[in-house]
């Protein structure tokens, strides 16, 4: 049950006018500034096969991007003080070449959204294992996952790795028959979890309830799913001490 210490519940999964969104990312504090919205973050799609001309590609369009970034926030300080985390959402098959086709821009970055478009697997989850820290990114996060094999072995490589899960509520994939039972327990051991709204138009930065309702109530679920274990444990613990006096 734990929460990135960098963006708690903020929006970090947004697209602008950069890749495949329809507003810009001035648009977007306009909107954060009316609805009284402090802290947002912006992922445009980088080295994205499916989206050539709509996406970051080039370590130019990236330093552009991240000027861009910077002066919105600047101007956001003016009357509520708002804070744009700076990121960019990459297709897993695109991580390797991150450096060599962006260049240095991808050290400025805070973080990541990393997109599969196959299910993600412990091996898959597993190529990620470092990259956080290659890179001094503050997150790496799996976008809008669908998960498949065993439970126990995603929440382990998930664990080692330090990457976070993000809970979309644009795509719900939380909500995907089957897929309920990996957030959970996801949830349930502190795999640090990651909010978006995969929004591709400023109106939707606040569409975040969806998300935040299932985390809400798989924390409570867990938080007795605990108490049980624990009442379990010391019942136990009282028969075996019963039995040997």
């Amino acid at each position: 049950m734990t929460l990135t210490r960098e963006f708690g519940t903020s929006n970090i999964h947004n697209h602008t006018v950069f890749s495949d969104g329809r507003g810009t990312v001035q648009d977007y504090v306009l909107f954060a500034r009316e609805k009284k919205i402090s802290r947002f973050g912006v992922s445009d799609h980088a080295l994205h096969g499916l989206l050539p001309g709509s996406c970051i590609t080039t370590p130019g369009v990236l330093s552009e991007y991240l000027e861009e970034l910077s002066r919105a926030e600047k101007s956001g300080k003016k009357g509520l003080s708002i804070r744009i985390f700076k990121g960019l959402e990459v297709p897993l098959e695109s991580i390797e070449n991150l450096f060599g086709k962006l260049g240095d821009g991808v050290f400025h970055l805070e973080y990541m959204l990393v997109e599969s478009y196959d299910v993600w697997n412990p091996r898959a989850i597993g190529i990620l294992d470092g990259f956080k820290e290659k890179f001094g990114l503050k997150v790496v996060s799996i976008a809008h996952p669908i998960f498949s094999g065993s439970v126990d072995e995603i929440v382990t490589v998930l664990a080692k790795c330090g990457i976070c899960v993000e809970l979309n509520s644009g795509h719900r994939t939380f909500a995907i028959p089957g897929q309920g039972i990996y957030f959970k327990r996801i949830i349930r051991e502190g795999i640090p979890m990651t909010f978006g709204s995969d929004s591709h138009s400023f109106e939707r930065l606040d569409d975040l309830d969806a998300s935040l309702d299932f985390y809400s109530k798989s924390c409570k679920a867990a938080a007795v799913d605990a108490d049980a274990d624990a009442v379990e444990a010391a019942a136990g613990g009282a028969v075996t001490r019963s039995n040997t006096s």
